[in-house]
């Protein structure tokens, strides 16, 4: 009896020892000599971003240029809104289409998709992109065999693309970033920057307006240090989201065009010298692009010959006809 006592006792007393209530948990010490406000804290990982507009990489991969309708009846259109790079240059007859270029990001709706001309395929050359387009112009498609730029020509595989029944054909092809990426086996390379990105400092200029023709007249106002996008005096905005279109930088290129092929086709000038205007932060200046040769990059200069850095964001480059008019205030 006296045992089994002593037994529940020293049972008593050792459960009586583990039974403490639990307390904060310590803080982390500092080595010796130092408070815990020394210790250096590890830098965050910097977030990759492409080299064309600084946005973050969020569905990285194959650059893709898509050849986008803008006649009338191809508003609003879809996808320019991820587009990092938008170029917009006259087709014929007074009419213009879009270059859109995507690397951070992989819209699943693209479009109206429409044909290739000789620049644009001289522009999708030169970034070394997937050329996404349905047929083209002669000239057009030569150039695809002569510059041995990647074609994703929906006449000749539809895979990546696909028709939308609620609007009128030609006006009604879209296409899928990811799809038209997967389509191409080969490795392209990765793009390498062109132009800084950086803000400027300076006085704003509240509007820019390009007059292309008659029906043809974009305007940018300057909103909360962006310019959102008009065509015609109407919001130029998304088909899927509705949101307006909007750009950090804007960059007005001339080049020489003129009607040099059959249906009134234009043949733009790409190649060489020109006056560009360039609208970063919205603060206008003056400088000069180059381009020494059909593969190789359009360099955008300041009036030094310095590289220019534009705003990170949405960049829009409207390449116009000497005699275009351009006003902004």
């Amino acid at each position: 009896m006296r045992k089994l006592t002593y037994f529940l006792l020293v049972l008593i007393l050792l459960s009586g020892c583990g039974s403490r209530a639990a307390g904060p948990s310590p803080e982390p010490s500092a080595p010796l000599g130092e408070t815990v406000d020394d210790v250096v804290q590890p830098e965050p990982e910097p977030v990759p971003v492409s080299p064309l507009s600084g946005l973050p990489l969020a569905s990285p991969g194959k650059l893709v240029a898509a050849v986008v309708d803008n006649s009338k009846s191809a508003r609003p259109q879809t996808g320019l809104a991820e587009a990092d790079v938008i170029y917009e240059v006259l087709a014929e007859g007074g009419i213009t289409r879009f270059l859109a270029l995507y690397h951070s990001r992989a819209p699943e709706v693209v479009g109206p998709i429409r044909s290739t001309r000789p620049y644009f395929t001289m522009l999708a050359r030169e970034w070394n992109a997937i050329l996404a387009h349905c047929g083209g112009s002669e000239e057009g498609l030569a150039e695809i065999k002569r510059l041995r730029v990647v074609s994703a020509n929906e006449m000749y595989d539809p895979t990546g693309y696909f028709r939308d029944t609620s609007r009128v054909a030609p006006h009604n092809l879209y296409m899928s970033v990811s799809a038209v990426r997967n389509r191409v086996k080969e490795e392209l390379p990765e793009p390498t920057p062109r132009w800084g990105l950086a803000l400027a400092e300076g006085e704003p200029a509240s509007s820019i307006r390009v007059r292309y023709g008659p029906e043809y007249e974009v305007e940018y106002v300057l909103e909360d240090g962006k310019y959102m996008r008009y065509v015609n005096g109407s919001p130029h905005l998304d088909k899927e989201t509705g949101s307006q279109l909007s750009a950090s930088t804007v960059v007005v290129q001339y080049a020489r065009s003129r009607v040099a092929y059959a249906y009134l086709a234009l043949d733009v000038e790409l190649v060489g010298k020109g006056k560009a205007e360039y609208f970063v932060s919205g603060v206008p200046s003056e400088g000069t692009w180059e381009k020494a040769s059909k593969e190789s990059p359009t360099r955008y200069l300041d009036r030094d010959g310095n590289t220019m850095a534009f705003t990170p964001g949405q960049i829009w480059i409207q390449i116009v006809p000497m005699d275009a008019q351009v006003n902004y205030q």
